[in-house]
């Protein structure tokens, strides 16, 4: 009977080996889908954040080229702003000169008429902004007033005129 038991023995030992490989394979098979199920989400979850980095940074290129746009154009508007102000401020100063100059036409047309006095000359001299602004003429005597006028003068004709009136850049 003894080696009849020591079959059984060696049964029992292949039979616990392979339901311990088998135990085994099965436990291992687990690990292994569970780990793999772990990195695959791990993997996920990096490449997910790194295409948001990716995006955040085009977004961030993006706004930045945005903002850099809107800079550009708020100073093309200030620009044509201020240019239409020195436009505003040229008109009103040219609208004072012609009715200076108005006023001096009917001023001397008077004058005229009234045989030429010196003293309503004089009187409109004193009473004359762009006469006393002017300095032009002052060097010269009253028969000079009518000469050519100098070569600088002579490349910009009004530009006289708008330094008398303060326009001059």
């Amino acid at each position: 009977g003894r080696g009849y038991q020591g079959k059984d023995e060696g049964y029992k030992l292949v039979w616990g080996a392979l339901v311990f490989g088998l135990i085994g394979a099965s436990v291992t098979t687990f690990a292994v889908a569970h780990m793999r199920n772990t990195l695959d989400r791990i993997y996920s979850q990096v490449w997910s954040r790194y295409q948001a980095t990716l995006k955040n940074s085009s977004s961030s290129w993006s706004n930045f080229h945005e903002e850099a746009r809107r800079r550009y154009q708020r100073r093309l508007q200030e620009e044509l702003e201020e240019e239409i102000e020195r436009i505003e401020r040229i008109r009103r100063m040219q609208s004072v000169f012609n009715r200076e100059r108005n006023k001096f036409k009917r001023r001397y047309d008077s004058w005229q008429q009234h045989g030429g006095s010196s003293e309503f000359h004089e009187q409109y001299q004193r009473n004359d902004w762009y006469w006393n602004e002017d300095t032009s003429f002052r060097d010269y005597g009253s028969h000079h007033f009518r000469d050519a006028p100098r070569a600088s003068a002579a490349a910009h004709p009004l530009s006289h005129h708008y330094t008398v009136l303060g326009l001059d850049r």
